[in-house]
């Protein structure tokens, strides 16, 4: 096991690396996610002792990500533009397969965390947690292969993604809606953005694929919107307006030739 001033010293890393210009926004969210629960961990710690667990994982993390970072730094597309450059370049590819793995062994130590602290959430089935983090990154990863127009919309899905997680996480009143929603809506994200994407892998004509373009753009941006207003009304605590917008919001997709 680490003495003190090591796994100190593997924190304070980790918490230098959530703020690299290299990475990109979603991916800094979710290592300043994770230093978060660390700090809740070692305040529980002190008493019963560091786990050489978390020292493991820790570290497999951290090195993980300064790996990617040196990397980056040396890559002709770096990762907080990854998503904003659009082609389909094998390099971007390759970067957003990286991506994922790194955050791979950042949710296996959120699991690990959240099973030591022991948060009355985990009752309440928190492994589903890291399902809808990693769906959100899927969605954005595959945006290299989509419009740029897209881009914004589904970054701010991932990042309101990760900003609901993290109030369910603390709060397990917000488990219910939060879990119900992005459930429903990552989902259904993934399925539009699927269809789009066999249409133009299919050539298909253009008139039909500029439809396809207008009719997933408009849905992309109500559902995009929708995230955002459902992580202000569960700051809020509020289920009067949480529940009219998901009506609206089933109206409106379904308008469009979905679900």
């Amino acid at each position: 096991m680490l003495k003190k001033a090591g796994y100190l010293k593997l924190v304070a890393r980790l918490k230098e690396l959530s703020i690299s210009k290299y990475f990109s926004m979603s991916l800094r969210g979710a290592v300043s996610g994770l230093t978060v629960r660390i700090d809740k961990y070692l305040d529980l710690a002190r008493q019963k002792g560091i786990d050489d667990r978390f020292v493991e994982l820790a570290s497999k993390a951290a090195v993980g990500l300064e790996a990617y970072e040196r990397e980056l730094k040396d890559s002709s597309v770096p990762a907080a533009f990854l998503f904003i450059k659009r082609s389909e370049d094998p390099e971007e590819a390759l970067r957003a397969k990286e991506e994922l793995k790194v955050l791979e062994n950042i949710n296996d130590l959120n699991r690990y965390l959240d099973s030591a602290i022991a948060s009355p959430v985990r009752a309440s089935g928190s492994d589903s947690f890291d399902e809808y983090l990693i769906k959100a990154q899927s969605i954005l990863h595959k945006s290299s292969r989509l419009p740029e127009q897209f881009a914004p919309m589904l970054e701010q899905i991932a990042a309101a993604t990760e900003s609901m997680v993290g109030k369910m996480r603390s709060d397990p009143n917000d488990v219910s809606s939060g879990s119900m929603f992005l459930k429903r809506y990552l989902n259904s994200t993934d399925s539009l953005i699927d269809e789009y994407l066999r249409l133009k892998d299919q050539n298909a004509e253009s008139e039909d694929l500029k439809k396809a373009f207008s009719r997933t753009e408009e849905v992309l941006d109500r559902i995009s919107k929708a995230f955002k207003g459902e992580n202000e009304f569960m700051l809020q605590n509020d289920t009067i307006n949480f529940t009219a917008e998901l009506n609206a919001l089933d109206t409106f997709i379904k308008s469009r030739g979905h679900f």
